[in-house]
């Protein structure tokens, strides 16, 4: 699992969007617009 803080000026949203890529699961969390945390993990 990872973590990461990064800057995106294209998310002007708030809230929580996940994504699921064959075993790779990822979840934004976006508390400031434009900073989203990013969530990470794969499944084995």
């Amino acid at each position: 699992m990872s973590i990461k803080i990064r800057f995106d000026p294209r998310d002007l949203w708030i809230g929580i969007y996940w994504d699921k890529v064959g075993y790779v699961t990822r979840i934004f969390v976006c508390i400031v617009p434009c900073f989203p945390i990013l969530f990470e993990w794969r499944e084995d």
